[in-house]
């Protein structure tokens, strides 16, 4: 969980043995491409999270066989009144 602008780091297992796995973000265009290791290991990789995103619920995709996701709920940044971030300007976009 985090607001637009969240750096995250994806990991998994159980993926193919020393094959490319392409990880993106189901509403960006952005991905990630990490290889697997020979234990079917994928190392710890940075999956950003674009500004703006869509407030809501997003899911992390790993292009694999078999496919994997993990969710992730885009929230609205922190506010405390007399900070630089007093003023929130949101911007809607369909899924």
């Amino acid at each position: 969980m985090g607001p637009p602008g969240t750096v995250v780091t994806v990991t998994g297992t159980g993926f193919q043995p020393n094959a490319p796995v392409t990880i993106s973000w189901s509403v960006s265009t952005g991905s990630v491409v990490v290889t697997a290791n020979a234990h079917g290991d994928l190392p710890p990789s940075e999956l950003f999270i674009l500004i703006p995103d869509v407030l809501g619920p997003r899911f992390a995709d790993a292009s694999s066989n078999p496919q994997a996701t993990a969710p992730f709920l885009v929230v609205s940044g922190s506010t405390e009144p007399g900070g630089d971030d007093a003023a929130i300007v949101y911007r809607s976009e369909g899924p």
